[in-house]
């Protein structure tokens, strides 16, 4: 560590240990704000760390060079510059130290309008006074100072007062001065007289003093008076003076209005400014109260270049103010690099103000801007081309040269970082071959720049470019010259051939004879004819090429559905099949092959029962929690007894021998052992008193461990139980756990591991929650119009977040990166950035979209999600009535069926597209509403599960059929007996 970044000691008492380790934490911090900032010289939250980190180490040479790269690549706010300011006046020991006081003093009170500045900048002077001189040449200085004030903040409604204040006290303290001075003079002497008259001349300054602050339309005007008398006690108030007062009052209840509305609003206030200074406008008021409130609404507004182009514009063009407009551009080009206008426009203020040897070095700065788009490096390349083309003299080589030099670098630029697509229209180019002939009288040089650059790289093919270098060629050279350019046109354009012709066939006319103009004529007919018989070719190609893409799609589907259709079983591989359509004859067959495998259908056992060989049937989420010997409820979804999807156990087994039967291969086994682990751990008790101290994880690995869990989530507090469940469901894994702490506090903090990456998966965490009630999570986000939020598309793939903040964070402050990924933790190529404010994400839509960032051109818009259409397909508004007969919204809750003992069993959430039904149309064709034990009535067209796993499936009908097969259906339901395959065949053959 060098001696320079030691922390400061006392004298009297030593660094404790502890103070020392801190200090080495925020050395530790210096070192890493360093290297970002060699980085990244413009990261303006890295500047305001460093400086901070700075100030509280305390080395005044460190901090010093740290504010000075602030500086240098920003300007500063008032506080920051202040704590500068404090800080060296503070450790200020010799002349040198109070020169650069002074120096840092003016450097701050020309970044933004601040009394606060101001103020101190005198009081400072007034205090150091026997630093700067005699008394007089002091005094005399501190007075410039003051004027100086009140001409950048003198008329400022509010803060005003404060400055006309310490002018009139600093004048008073003057006069008190010469008072006591001639009190030690003795009368008649030269010296009494001469300072005789210098008191009168401070009095009459004091009363000036007075005098215009009565004039001005501000607040404090009252108390100004009241001083007034008490500083005068021999005369009232002068009737001029009376008479200013009442017209500033007057005034300044005018002006009210617009200062309410300033008070009343939130910044940066930039409506009620544009109001007020329009009224102002409006009104003619005079340019220094404009000037004043220009600067006011910029304190507020500083990253706003239409604020800064409107200032600027006013002070260059109305108040023909150079040295202000100057300054005023210089500014806005400090706060808006990214403008391109501003650059341009400040370029042509130093040609107009008679400074164009400043140009050149503008403009090489704007090369460093950092614009958003090649078309605004191409518009400050015109504006610089365009001045070095007004600077051109005859008579001078040099600027001649400087203006083909500018084009050439400009064209270099834009080739080198944009490609072809930097000037896609070669308009400097094509700007240069017009000043060579109009101007220079040099049509050969224009000729050259035509051929060698202009109509190169594919932009030979252009009627437009070949019309205008025609045009120009009969301009400026010979009538042959311009008949070979055409002649050329016609041979190589293929975008509008017949406008080509057409020129040339009118010059034929116009200059040539008869033969020339059949020989053009017959040239037109002949590559017409070549480029209509391209045209056919092109099409009848593009037709054989649309037929092949439409016959492999139709192959494809073919394919698709051929693989889509189930391959018969091989003849030595037993399987065992559902009960599905299929042909009588095949009945017995089959029949005999499934009795084979596995013995025949016990009659179904209810939930919570016990079998012969001891075995209990888990319970279903629904009726577990009706169990009379069970007070307590668990999720569905962590109950080990339930597959998650509605079906009992043993037919989730049943369904995956017969799935392993018929694909051949055996069981994984790669989690076997895991699975095997979680089924013998004692059955998960869940309580919903402490739902608010559980916390839900999902997307874990298959190999997630409990002591991953517990060491990952342990950090936070205490835990009272974990439960880790591992399920397989149509050949998809899932993993997810329930850690349940010991208070509600802990869960809470222990969402901040949301997104966090957890044995190479990002894991979702968020509160336990009751999915059979009807409770929610919030969703965190905005799903609305965010304006302060950006969605960027076409994000690369390997961006970080700290990548595209860097991106973002020119144009303002970014508070927030989130970059949407999958279940693997990868990205998915989009991403949402939150900025600080509106007027910050509108400049970032304005610069940023289209911006190509690594190889992808980001699409940048405000965050504005649409609105999520209802589960199932229904449409808006959809509804669906439970198993109670009660409405509900369409996916506001889970799809419950009834079940033959008044318990329901959680259904998927809407039938996809190519989800259809496997169920005899006898079974469907009756079309009649089922009623179910507990007497409530399903409606049609929904789907109804019995407990063996088959389902129901009820289509619409008229009113009569549903009254003709109501009997015989609500005998069919009575009975809770499942129908074997002959019941369903009985049912199939008995209406034919």
């Amino acid at each position: 560590m060098d001696e320079e970044d030691q922390p400061m000691s006392s004298e009297d008492s030593d660094v404790e240990e502890e103070e020392q380790e801190d200090f080495s934490d925020v050395l530790d911090e210096i070192a890493e704000l360093e290297k970002k900032l060699r980085e990244n010289p413009f990261a303006y939250d890295a500047h305001v760390q460093l400086v901070k980190a700075r100030l509280k180490v305390g080395h005044v040479g460190k901090i010093r060079a740290a504010y000075e790269k602030f500086s240098e690549a920003f300007p500063l706010t008032d506080e920051l510059w202040l704590l500068w300011i404090h800080k060296e006046v503070v450790k200020a020991e010799g002349p040198e130290d109070f020169t650069y006081i002074q120096e840092l003093y003016s450097r701050a009170t020309k970044d933004y309008l601040s009394v606060d500045i101001w103020l101190e900048r005198c009081t400072f002077h007034t205090e150091m006074k026997e630093h700067i001189g005699e008394a007089k040449e002091a005094n005399k200085l501190i007075r410039e100072l003051f004027e100086a004030a009140l001409v950048a903040g003198g008329l400022h409604m509010t803060a005003g007062k404060e400055l006309w204040k310490a002018y009139r006290e600093f004048e008073t303290e003057v006069q008190k001065e010469l008072e006591d001075e001639l009190c030690e003079e003795e009368e008649g002497t030269p010296e009494h007289a001469e300072l005789t008259e210098e008191l009168k001349a401070q009095k009459k300054r004091v009363r000036s003093v007075y005098g215009r602050q009565l004039k001005v339309p501000i607040e404090g005007l009252e108390e100004c008076a009241e001083d007034y008398a008490d500083w005068d006690t021999t005369t009232m108030l002068p009737t001029p003076m009376k008479n200013d007062l009442t017209k500033a009052l007057g005034e300044r209840e005018l002006l009210q209005k617009h200062e309410e509305e300033l008070t009343q609003a939130a910044a940066p206030r930039l409506e009620q400014y544009q109001a007020y200074i329009e009224f102002e406008r409006a009104r003619k008021a005079s340019p220094a109260r404009l000037q004043c409130l220009y600067e006011r609404a910029l304190v507020e507004n500083c990253l706003n270049a239409e604020l800064w182009c409107q200032y600027a514009r006013w002070l260059d063009t109305e108040l023909k103010d150079a040295d202000n407009c100057l300054s005023v551009y210089g500014r806005a080009i400090r706060n808006c690099p990214w403008h391109a206008s501003l650059w341009q426009s400040r370029m042509m203020a130093l040609e107009r103000h008679g400074k164009a040897a400043l140009v050149n070095g503008v403009f090489q700065l704007s090369k460093q801007a950092g614009f958003v788009s090649s078309v605004d490096y191409l518009g400050t390349f015109k504006a610089y081309c365009s001045i070095q083309r007004r600077a051109i003299v005859a008579s001078s080589p040099e600027t001649v040269e400087a203006f083909r030099s500018a084009v050439q670098d400009a064209v270099e630029f834009l080739t080198q970082w944009y490609g072809e697509e930097g000037d896609p229209t070669c308009s400097l180019l094509r700007y240069q071959a017009r000043v060579e002939s109009e101007l220079l009288k040099d049509f050969s040089k224009a000729r050259d720049i035509w051929k060698s650059q202009i109509l190169m790289h594919g932009r030979g093919k252009s009627s437009t470019l070949w019309l205008e270098y025609a045009n120009l060629t009969r301009t400026y050279s010979d009538g042959e010259s311009c008949r070979k350019v055409l002649y050329q046109a016609v041979q190589c354009t293929n975008d509008d051939c017949n406008a080509v012709c057409q020129a040339l066939l009118d010059f034929e006319a116009e200059t040539g004879t008869l033969a020339q103009y059949d020989a053009a004529q017959e040239r037109c007919r002949a590559q017409l004819a070549r480029l209509e018989e391209r045209k056919t070719k092109a099409e009848e190609k593009a037709t054989h090429a649309e037929a092949g893409k439409a016959e492999q799609r139709k192959q494809a589907r073919s394919d698709k559905k051929q693989q889509n259709t189930k391959q018969k079983p091989k003849p030595d591989t037993p399987i065992r099949v559902l009960p599905q359509k299929r042909k009588a004859v095949q009945e017995s067959s089959s029949s005999s092959r499934v009795s084979q495998i596995l013995p025949p259908r016990k009659k179904a056992l209810r939930p919570g029962s016990t079998t012969e060989d001891g075995f209990e049937v888990p319970l279903l989420p629904s009726s577990y929690e009706k169990k009379d010997a069970q007070t307590e409820a668990s999720p569905p979804s962590a109950y080990p007894g339930s597959t998650g999807d509605g079906s009992p156990v043993l037919d989730r087994c049943q369904a995956r021998l017969m799935a392993e039967a018929a694909s051949g291969e055996s069981m994984d086994t790669e989690d076997a052992a895991a699975r095997q682990a979680d089924a013998d751990k004692p059955r998960f008790e869940y309580n919903p008193e402490n739902k608010k101290q559980t916390v839900f994880v999902s997307n874990l690995a298959m190999t997630m461990q409990e002591e991953m869990l517990s060491e990952t989530f342990g950090k936070l507090g205490e835990i009272s139980d974990i439960r880790l469940v591992r399920k397989r469901h149509d050949g998809k894994k899932n993993c997810y756990a329930y850690i349940e702490y010991t208070n509600e506090a802990t869960a809470t903090a222990a969402l901040k591991l949301d997104r966090e990456t957890l044995d190479g998966r990002p894991m979702f965490v968020s509160m336990c929650i009751d999915k059979d009630a009807d409770t929610k999570m919030p969703f965190r986000y905005s799903t609305s119009l965010d304006r302060k939020t950006l969605y960027v598309s076409q994000v690369p793939y390997k961006a970080s977040a700290e990548d595209i903040a860097g991106v973002f964070s020119k144009y303002g402050t970014v508070t927030d990166v989130r970059i949407v990924t999958n279940r693997m933790g990868d990205s998915r190529g989009f991403c949402y950035v939150e900025m600080q404010d509106e007027a910050q994400a509108s400049a970032c839509v304005l610069k940023l979209d289209q911006f190509v960032f690594r190889g992808r051109a980001l699409g940048v818009a405000l965050s504005n999600p649409p609105r999520r259409k209802p589960i199932g397909g229904l449409g808006k508004g959809a509804t669906m009535l439970d198993s109670r007969g009660s409405s509900s919204q369409f996916g506001s809750s889970r799809f419950q069926a009834p079940m033959t003992d008044g318990s329901v069993v959680p259904q998927s959430r809407g039938r996809s597209r190519t989800q259809i039904s496997l169920l005899p149309r006898s079974v469907r064709g009756g079309g009649s509403a089922s009623t179910d034990t507990s007497g409530a009535t399903a409606p049609a067209n929904s789907t109804s599960a019995t407990l063996d796993g088959s389902a129901t499936t009820e289509s619409s009908s008229s009113t009569e059929s549903r009254e003709s097969g109501e009997s015989s259906e609500s005998a069919q339901l009575a009975d809770n007996k499942p129908k074997s395959n002959s019941d369903f065949r009985a049912m199939l053959l008995q209406g034919k």
